[in-house]
């Protein structure tokens, strides 16, 4: 913050992959790879607006800027996440992440509902050692597997 203009300090994220975190008592949503299994599109926008109405509702003068959606694509089970995502197809963790953001975001013209920040980075599903891992994938891996959710997410989910 600023204090010499008694601007508060901007509380620039929350967690909200099922529900919101970090705001005391909330609502929690079932684990985002149960949710993706139901192939119901309604279901995950509703999902992600039901997540920003209660996120405006408790922020108290917090940021409405939210990470979430998760949407790292799961290869092995045994990386300690991947509950957290979608899971394995870069197709269907697209269409989730669009539907998420668009029902965390709002229809507003000119005004964001909440703002959805994505998780995390590209070919980013190692638990140990991932702040200084080198990720090795191939071209065609990374171009047909690893980046289409985020493309998706930010070029029709306006993420």
């Amino acid at each position: 913050g600023i204090p010499r203009l008694n601007w508060p300090a901007f509380n620039w994220w929350s967690e909200s992959l099922h529900g919101i975190a970090r705001l005391g008592l909330a609502t929690s949503w079932p684990q985002v790879i149960g949710v993706a299994a139901s192939f119901d599109e309604g279901l995950w926008w509703s999902l992600g607006d039901l997540t920003s109405t209660e996120g405006r509702g408790k922020a108290e003068g917090a940021g409405h800027t939210y990470w979430a959606p998760n949407i790292n694509i799961v290869r092995d089970p045994r990386w300690g996440r991947g509950q957290e995502s979608p899971g394995e197809d870069p197709l269907l963790t697209a269409r989730y992440a669009i539907q998420y953001i668009t029902g965390m975001q709002g229809n507003h013209s000119k005004f964001l509902k909440t703002s959805a920040c994505l998780k995390h980075l590209g070919v980013y599903n190692q638990e140990t050692n991932r702040e200084g891992l080198a990720a090795v994938v191939t071209e065609q891996d990374m171009n047909d597997t690893f980046l289409p959710a985020f493309e998706a997410s930010v070029r029709l989910g306006k993420a």
